[in-house]
């Protein structure tokens, strides 16, 4: 498999234990040239509670081999992600799927589920930490 995919694979699993249900909420995007990630970060008493993943990785132009495409099918993002440690009880939803040359990823964990271990930061972590971790990586931030 393409070594950029992988990488942002990869990178989006971390991403995913690193954040964000309650008053406010935090949305954090990164467009790169043929992937979308988006994070929506619910927050109570201004405490990171709940996060959602959206990924999209376009690969229309990646001139796949029909055992490229095989394996992409295959893959299951979701199951990545429930078979790392304490994930599996913190997501209450994930799909994805792989049509028309588009993989799509969409999550929501619970972060007072997951062990801290695991996060670059947790469900103490505050609105203002958040949104600068996101920063620092790289993502706009609402």
């Amino acid at each position: 498999m393409n070594k950029k995919v992988t990488t942002i694979l990869s990178l989006s699993a971390i991403l995913l234990l690193v954040t964000g249900c309650g008053g406010k909420k935090l949305v954090c995007s990164k467009n790169e040239e043929k992937s979308e990630v988006k994070y929506t970060v619910k927050f109570n008493k201004d405490k990171a509670s709940s996060l959602n993943m959206q990924m999209s990785y376009d690969y229309s132009d990646a001139n796949l081999s029909d055992d490229e495409v095989k394996q992409i099918n295959e893959q299951n993002y979701c199951d990545i992600l429930k078979s790392e440690d304490g994930m599996k009880s913190a997501i209450s939803k994930c799909k994805s799927d792989f049509k028309k040359n588009i993989y799509k990823v969409n999550a929501t964990v619970n972060l007072s589920k997951i062990s801290n271990s695991n996060l670059g930061f947790n469900n103490e972590t505050s609105y203002d930490d958040v949104k600068k971790y996101y920063e620092d990586q790289g993502f706009t931030c609402k």
